[in-house]
């Protein structure tokens, strides 16, 4: 019985996730959600990382104007600074060095997939921390479904924002600080909470 129950508990945390990607992928192939706002920008920096091996995001928005890959960066005067080591963008580079090999791979969809698979652990990590705190399976698994239906919602937002990764970054230590109050933490664990801690600001 626990193991069915573990199944359609693992089951029904996956499928809207899997939802959230589809939905994205689809408008994306029938252009109602491109790019927009700062997100163009945000696959500049991941361009000029790719392939110039630098966060110097000139010769990317150059190659882009000739390419046309990344739909629409025309304003990027107002999304970088140029001084005498370069151009820079004002933007983290957190999410752009996280994205860069899927983006390198893929193109924007890759980095969807990515950015859909990433906000997928959100209900496992709610259902991790019910569990913590001594709720039973089924209630656990209701929090945890509940929260997970707001994620094909989502793709109706901009998606290639550093929000959903820090989101779950944050939920992330959050489990692990309660892991701490119940018991010595393993040091598998505390490397994660500090490698979390790390990337944090980038973000």
């Amino acid at each position: 019985m626990r193991r069915i129950l573990r199944v359609m508990t693992v089951g029904s945390l996956i499928i809207p996730g899997v939802a959230y990607v589809m939905v994205s992928l689809e408008w994306e192939q029938r252009r109602l959600s491109p790019v927009s706002g700062d997100e163009p920008h945000y696959l500049i920096i991941a361009d000029a990382v790719i392939h110039d091996h630098s966060v110097d995001v000139r010769r990317a928005y150059d190659r882009d104007a000739v390419a046309k890959r990344i739909i629409g960066p025309t304003d990027w005067e107002n999304h970088s600074r140029t001084g005498s080591t370069g151009t820079f963008s004002v933007h983290d580079i957190g999410l752009p060095i996280l994205i860069a090999p899927a983006f390198a791979r893929l193109g924007i969809s890759g980095v969807r997939v990515m950015l859909g698979v990433i906000a997928g652990l959100v209900p496992f990590l709610l259902y991790t921390i019910a569990r913590r705190h001594r709720l039973g399976d089924y209630e656990a698994v209701a929090l945890a479904f509940g929260a997970s239906l707001g994620l094909p919602l989502m793709a109706a937002s901009g998606q290639i924002y550093p929000d959903v990764v820090s989101g779950v970054t944050l939920l992330a230590l959050v489990w692990i600080a309660v892991a701490a109050c119940e018991a010595v933490l393993r040091l598998r664990l505390l490397l994660a909470a500090g490698l979390l801690l790390a990337i944090l600001p980038w973000l």
